[in-house]
């Protein structure tokens, strides 16, 4: 069963806001569109596995997707963590096209696109080493007592895997085999250590140690609060902003009506700002003059908030 759901990466969404709402140089849009559309495809990846891990009976294994967890000072993220009562299984998941080559001399991931474009990554099977590492000290100050097994996997089957290590290739498959070769773990370790209802508390303390990652995307990028663009955006054109008429938004570009566009603009707010929202900040940010208007709109969203009346402060569901 899966105990938490994968969740698109935090900066996915913060890149997309700041696109949507920053005037940016033709070359530092560029950048940021080749970063989104890199991350986007890491993204994809990861979900194209999931399909395959539908197939897994749903009371034989835990499912942890998007975990990042805390060790000492710093963090790891594991793209989806397996638990059963026998071992736990880490799934890293690489959504690259071409020939890649794993040169375990360099500990390198070498890419050589369709195109002809040679690059070069971190070792994906040295990556997700380090993440059982760091799992396992995770495991021994949670008196988790299970082996820990790692694959790294490739979602597209065109893809041409080499290496010059017979190791590295054991633990780097396509994801049409990943059913397979779970049950090859199962095999290989078949004496049950924990009860499933154990295994299962398991997961659910480790959802609960998650850390969502914080990144202040302005900051990154050198901008500041001034810099983005205020109003509600049209969803269809991109046109802003969009004005407040007869209890709707209507885009002055299209024509489109949309009851529920001021949403969008306080979700951007949050990606973009990281600060509570009050009344008089999304009536300023979404050029509304009616507070009562605002009032009935916010609390409609049911966001988090504190205090009563013109005191009250919304927060972000994330």
């Amino acid at each position: 069963m899966i105990i938490k759901e994968r969740e698109i990466p935090i900066r996915i969404l913060k890149i997309q806001a700041l696109l949507d709402r920053v005037t940016l140089p033709p070359e530092k849009r560029a950048i940021l569109d080749g970063e989104l559309k890199s991350r986007l495809a890491g993204y994809y990846g990861e979900k194209a596995i999931d399909y395959y891990l539908r197939k897994l009976p749903e009371n034989d294994y835990c499912i942890l997707h998007s975990l990042r967890l805390k060790m000492n000072s710093d963090y790891f993220q594991i793209d989806t963590l397996l638990l059963t009562d026998k071992y736990a299984l880490i799934i890293e998941v690489k959504n690259l096209t071409g020939e890649l080559f794993i040169d375990v001399n360099c500990n390198q991931l070498i890419q050589t696109t369709p195109e002809g474009e040679v690059k070069g990554y971190q070792n994906p099977v040295q990556q997700a080493k380090y993440q059982k590492q760091d799992l396992d000290k995770v495991f021994q100050t949670k008196a988790i007592h299970l082996p820990i097994e790692y694959l790294v996997i490739i979602s597209k089957p065109s893809t041409i895997l080499k290496t010059n290590s017979k190791y590295a290739i054991s633990k780097i498959i396509h994801a049409q085999y990943l059913i397979e070769e779970i049950e090859r773990l199962n095999k290989k370790y078949h004496m049950v250590i924990h009860e499933q209802k154990a295994v299962k508390k398991m997961a659910k303390m480790l959802s609960k140690l998650h850390c969502r990652e914080t990144y202040d995307v302005l900051k990154a990028n050198q901008f500041t609060h001034e810099d983005v663009q205020k109003g509600v955006r049209c969803s269809d054109c991109g046109h802003t902003p969009m004005q407040r008429k007869h209890g709707t938004w209507k885009c002055t570009n299209c024509c489109k009506i949309d009851i529920n566009a001021h949403v969008k603009a306080v979700e951007s707010y949050f990606l973009l700002f990281d600060s509570p929202l009050t009344n008089q900040k999304f009536r300023d940010f979404t050029y509304m003059d009616s507070e009562q208007t605002a009032s009935r709109l916010l609390k409609k969203m049911n966001l988090p908030h504190s205090g009563n009346g013109r005191s009250r402060v919304y927060y972000s569901l994330h």
